[in-house]
């Protein structure tokens, strides 16, 4: 329930806020996201899923552990701002696109807010986070619609200010509520550790190797448009994306709890139920993007303005790639919780790959519907390649994966509600 919430809040935010900002102002924001995003990954080098992996397996206690994530964040911190100054001094521009002072803490937020999430992930208290994020998305989208039924004009730069401050929001709220949830636990020095646990930097490197690639595959069309084309089409193309990843929400933070349970790869009830829930969020996205082809031209004029409308045709081409890619969101998160990192590797590598020679090739001839047909094509080879491998790690079938059995979707629902 508590997905469902935050996806229902953060759909009516976008719409307000993508809908306030614009073409330009959402093609701005994507830049900015996406930058931000890109540094933060590499500077963080996949320790946010370390950590989970780590208290997963409970291998040290609350104190040693946050006494080492307190000296990491400090020194990637301090990465992400001495990078964010040089670039701006020796470049003139700031690397983000938007003033440097408040895309810098967007940047540290954001590496704070992947932190806060994994720290609660970790426990298994996934709740935690859909009902802070689930708040802050409420409060914003209230003030914002005050605003906005009282007629109040909010430049794109102001709207922009406003985002960063909800990011900053939230990564406090949730680091300082698992800072006060287990105070009794957390006696340490605030002097930080000189020496990094040699366990984590070995799976972050893995982690952040295929997400990296990963990552490149989904945003290197953002680039690319920024590069070949204008703001405005950025902007129309970044909503059918921004469409895409919401959808992406529930398979992604279901994702979460299947790597959360690193413990129980082993267990065949644990198996079980896991096919289970691929065969039914692979059903329900079908559904949705059913749903979508019939009503996406309506949906996107009359919430979000004719300005938009464009993005109705890339959303039509993502829509197919996009369904098979849920299968890689879920078997890379369960190929994560069987230490099996390497295949995430390969089939991210494969995906970047396809997308940016198609991308390099399409767009220039073809504009955002090029942009559109390389990710789709991306996405669903990706897809196709983890459930492959996921096939032949466990000598499945085809028919097997997708064949359901009586009473199966109960008997999930007990599992995942106990």
């Amino acid at each position: 329930m508590g997905r469902i919430l935050f996806l229902g809040a953060q759909l009516l935010f976008n719409t307000l806020f993508i809908r306030l900002l614009g073409p330009h102002g959402n093609g701005q924001l994507a830049l900015l996201t996406t930058n931000a995003a890109l540094l933060v990954l590499i500077v963080g080098q996949g320790m946010d899923a370390a950590l989970v992996y780590d208290i997963a397996r409970q291998r040290q206690t609350r104190a040693s552990r946050m006494r080492y994530l307190y000296s990491l964040f400090l020194m990637q911190a301090l990465i992400i701002c001495l990078f964010s100054l040089l670039f701006h001094y020796f470049t003139g521009y700031s690397y983000f696109g938007f003033a440097t002072s408040w895309s810098m803490v967007y940047a540290v937020t954001l590496l704070l807010n992947n932190y806060g999430v994994a720290l609660w992930n970790g426990e298994k208290r996934f709740r935690v986070v859909y009902e802070v994020l689930i708040l802050i998305y409420a409060c914003a989208f209230l003030l914002l619609g005050v605003m906005y039924l009282l007629g109040k004009q909010f430049s794109e730069i102001a709207l922009l200010k406003f985002y960063v401050g909800m990011n900053i929001s939230s990564g406090l709220w949730l680091v300082g509520k698992y800072l006060y949830s287990f105070r009794r636990d957390l006696r340490f020095s605030l002097i930080p550790v000189s020496v990094f646990e040699k366990e984590w930097l070995r799976f972050g490197q893995l982690v952040f190797w295929a997400n990296l690639f990963q990552y490149m595959a989904y945003r290197m069309d953002i680039w690319m448009v920024a590069a070949f084309l204008n703001k405005n089409q950025l902007g129309v193309y970044a909503l059918a994306e921004k469409i895409i990843q919401t959808l992406w929400m529930i398979p992604s933070s279901l994702a979460t709890v299947i790597f959360a349970y690193a413990d129980r790869t082993e267990d065949p009830s644990w198996f079980a139920q896991f096919q289970t829930l691929l065969r039914i969020v692979i059903g329900c996205f079908v559904i949705a993007d059913a749903l979508l082809l019939l009503s996406g031209h309506y949906l996107i004029t009359r919430f979000l303005g004719e300005a938009f409308q464009d993005a109705v045709i890339p959303l039509w081409i993502l829509l197919p790639g996009a369904s098979l890619f849920v299968l890689n969101i879920m078997l890379a998160a369960y190929f994560a919780a069987c230490n099996k990192l390497q295949l995430n590797l390969v089939n991210s590598a494969l995906c970047c790959i396809v997308i940016v020679l198609c991308d390099l090739w399409w767009i220039p001839k073809n504009g955002i519907t090029g942009a559109a047909w390389a990710s789709s094509l991306g996405y669903g080879i990706s897809g196709v390649c983890a459930c492959v491998l996921f096939l032949r790690m466990h000598r499945m079938s085809w028919q097997s994966l997708l064949r359901g059995q009586p009473g199966e979707v109960k008997r999930l629902f007990q599992y995942l509600l106990r």
